[in-house]
């Protein structure tokens, strides 16, 4: 009886539990501080909260945030200057290390400015 009893509110528990995606490190190989991260599901319009809170990624720091639920998101970064780069439908399904430098920053500011004027 007590056996199936713990079966019950285990199965229960892992059914309620919603599907994590392990972690999202990121890794700001920029010379820029990043102020703010935000998520969106890819079909929503709405960005969700800063990820970052009152935290700042320093240039050449890490960050990693966890149980992020799986799925598809729209990310948007916003640098110390208030650049801002989105990067569209980024596909989390498992642990994701992603590594921001100028570059990569600099060409995704240009895009997102060129997508904010059309």
């Amino acid at each position: 009886m007590r056996k199936s009893a713990a079966l019950l509110i285990i199965s229960t528990l892992l059914i309620a539990s919603p599907v994590y995606a392990l972690s999202l490190k990121f890794q700001n190989n920029s010379s820029w501080e990043i102020h703010e991260l935000y998520f969106s599901p890819t079909d929503e319009q709405e960005w969700g909260p800063d990820q970052l809170a009152d935290e700042i990624i320093e240039a050449k720091g890490v960050f990693t945030l966890t149980k992020i639920p799986k799925g598809n998101y729209d990310v948007k970064i916003v640098d110390e200057d208030g650049d801002e780069c989105v990067i569209a439908d980024v596909n989390f399904t498992s642990s994701e290390h992603f590594v921001l430098n100028d570059k990569l920053l600099i060409g995704c500011q240009v895009q997102t400015a060129e997508d904010e004027e059309e």
